[in-house]
């Protein structure tokens, strides 16, 4: 019988880790967002602000809830949902709705 050795997915191991993938994605996402702050105004900017402010307390709410503990890799995940919530939806969409 031949030796094989079971281990969970990866099995291609890299020297990231899911943290600074998310700082890779968060700072690919930037010029995009700049770009829409310039082409749609400051409220554009308000929107990304008041996306990315509630999903990170959304998230610190729900780890609270549960009963853990916050990571920094939460954060940075909660940041590119804002991000990519606040990117989706038009310029004129109210504050509250993305929060």
């Amino acid at each position: 019988m031949s030796e094989f050795s079971v281990s969970h997915a990866p099995h291609i191991r890299a020297k990231e880790d899911s943290s600074l993938i998310m700082i890779y994605t968060i700072s690919a996402l930037i010029p995009a967002a700049g770009a829409g702050i310039y082409l749609f105004g400051m409220k554009s900017l308000g929107l990304i602000a008041c996306s990315i402010i509630a999903a990170v307390l959304t998230e610190y709410l729900m780890l609270f809830l549960r009963g853990k503990n916050a990571l920094p890799a939460d954060a940075l995940s909660a940041i590119i949902t804002g991000l990519l919530l606040a990117m989706i939806v038009t310029p004129a969409t109210p504050w509250w709705m993305v929060s």
